[in-house]
């Protein structure tokens, strides 16, 4: 009896570390780093509990694995690459064309289904995002000096209408947007871009779930109007 009370009680503890594991995975935000310079090019870093590491550029020993497993070059090992294709497979790629799934025809109403859904999906997408301390340094040089003025008003104007515009659907929060009238064309290399993007897994998992009830209304009103016609 002890020997099977031992094997639950191990048990359990495994079943309530997958339910931890589950439950941290389902409902815990995800934070994504993203930061550009000229200097240092891009990088994507994201969080797992306390600790941050690197999305891109991939780390040190991820790159040397990859390297190592790279296959070798068709060259080397002597063999030419059928890059001719046959006249059967031109044939075949010049029928070949985009097919709707089932029997659905491309109609008026189809079109309207697919728009509205496309629109649903997105906001709950938007919804499950928001962007933190958004910065960035942006140069703004044209031929002349009075070129560059009427660039830099109209790239203002036009950026704070699109984050008014943006924040109707997703949270942006900005930390220090900066456009830098360049008017000697000497800070080119001072672009710089930096946001934090926390991410709901359980709203995008709602999202990704509204996308396939909408795909199979649609595929179904589809079907059906097919039939009858």
């Amino acid at each position: 009896m002890t020997i099977i009370f031992g094997v639950l009680k191990i048990l359990g503890m495994i079943a309530a570390a997958l339910l931890l594991l589950l439950i941290w995975v389902i409902v815990i935000p995800r934070h994504f780093w993203i930061e550009y310079s000229k200097a240092d090019g891009l990088t994507v870093k994201m969080n797992i509990l306390f600790f941050k590491f690197g999305l891109y550029p991939l780390p040190k020993f991820l790159n040397k694995k990859e390297k190592s497993s790279a296959p070798a070059n068709s060259s080397d090992s002597g063999e030419k690459p059928d890059n001719q294709p046959t006249a059967e497979k031109k044939k075949e790629k010049k029928k070949a064309g985009f097919t709707p799934p089932g029997n659905i025809e491309f109609s008026f109403d189809l079109i309207k289904q697919i728009v509205s859904s496309a629109g649903g999906i997105l906001k709950r997408i938007f919804a499950s995002l928001k962007f933190s301390d958004l910065s960035f340094t942006l140069p703004i040089h044209a031929e002349s000096a009075r070129d560059t003025a009427k660039m830099y008003g109209a790239v203002s104007t036009a950026f704070d209408a699109l984050i008014a515009f943006l924040q109707q659907y997703v949270k942006i929060r900005l930390k220090c947007p900066l456009f830098v009238p360049d008017f000697a064309g000497n800070f080119g290399e001072s672009i710089y871009f930096y946001t934090k993007i926390t991410a709901s897994p359980i709203m995008l998992l709602s999202a990704g779930f509204y996308s396939y009830k909408q795909y199979r209304k649609i595929l179904a009103n589809g079907k059906s109007k097919a039939e009858k016609e």
